[in-house]
């Protein structure tokens, strides 16, 4: 470390309290502290969970909508198109 002469220097020391009440203080606060990271990274965490559960549900759901649409109501879906196209046919004036 240089410095010049007559500068100031500042010299920042960490140091532990002495008082018994002082320690216990900061024993709470380190320990609040440490509890906060920690609860934090639960919530996180189960935030996280919460949302893939979310994804998978919609992801079942849309596989069970598939499978109607593809299943034994595909037939009758064809045919209720094959209706509409006949009443559409029958309501037309004849030329």
């Amino acid at each position: 470390m240089t410095a010049r002469e007559g500068s100031n220097v500042n010299v920042n020391r960490f140091t532990l309290p002495k008082d018994a009440r002082d320690l216990i203080v900061a024993t709470v606060m380190a320990a609040c502290l440490i509890t906060i990271v920690i609860l934090g990274a639960l919530l996180h965490d189960a935030y996280k969970d919460i949302q893939t559960q979310i994804w998978l549900k919609q992801d079942k759901e849309e596989e069970k909508f598939q499978k109607f649409v593809a299943g034994p109501y595909a037939q009758l879906a064809g045919e209720l198109k094959a209706n509409e196209i006949l009443f559409s046919q029958c309501k037309e004036p004849k030329k």
